[in-house]
């Protein structure tokens, strides 16, 4: 609930900041497929390829450069049949996270209606993993950078590609390697 009023609060005080300074907020929804680097004994039980969805708002400060908040909950992805030693419990692992936090944008035009783009950011991700007899969780601390290709068909919609790395201080979660591709609609 906090990520959402977080989330909902940045997306006005964009609205509003864009009537005083005229700047064009937007509002975006990417799907994420992420390729997760564990660190820890056992990492071949657990699924490394997580999808996701990113909920999105921002605005360019100038035709160079802007900023963005964002919210991204990926699914309870399933691993391999896995058995609990202690209970004889047997089952699948799952593995999932979310994360929510800002980047910074920075756009050079390329062609009609093509840009590409950077993003440099941080996030709070907090990942949890699921097997018979066993929930482990942790948050922490995740430096973003991105480069991407975005298309503009009018002023109002447009649609991006965006490949990110993302290096985590969460234990047994190195890192995260990110492909996303959307669409933002301009206000």
């Amino acid at each position: 609930m906090k990520k959402t009023l977080l989330l909902a609060g940045v997306a006005a005080l964009v609205a509003t900041s864009a009537n005083a300074a005229d700047l064009k907020p937007y509002v975006g929804l990417d799907y994420v497929y992420s390729d997760a680097n564990y660190d820890f004994d056992g990492d071949d039980f657990w699924e490394n390829k997580l999808h996701s969805l990113n909920v999105n708002a921002g605005t360019k400060l100038n035709k160079n450069f802007g900023i963005e908040a964002f919210y991204q909950q990926s699914g309870d992805e399933k691993g391999d049949l896995v058995q609990n030693m202690i209970t004889g419990t047997q089952g699948k692992t799952k593995a999932s996270f979310d994360a929510y936090g800002a980047d910074i944008t920075g756009y050079v035009p390329v062609a009609q209606n093509t840009e590409v783009f950077g993003a440099l950011g941080l996030g709070m991700y907090d990942a949890e993993i699921k097997a018979p007899g066993l929930k482990e969780s942790d948050d922490g601390l995740g430096v973003r950078i991105g480069a991407g290709v975005m298309y503009n068909f009018n002023e109002h919609f447009a649609v991006r590609g965006l490949l990110r790395y993302v290096n985590t201080d969460i234990d047994g979660l190195d890192d995260l390697t990110e492909f996303s591709a959307g669409v933002r609609y301009t206000f």
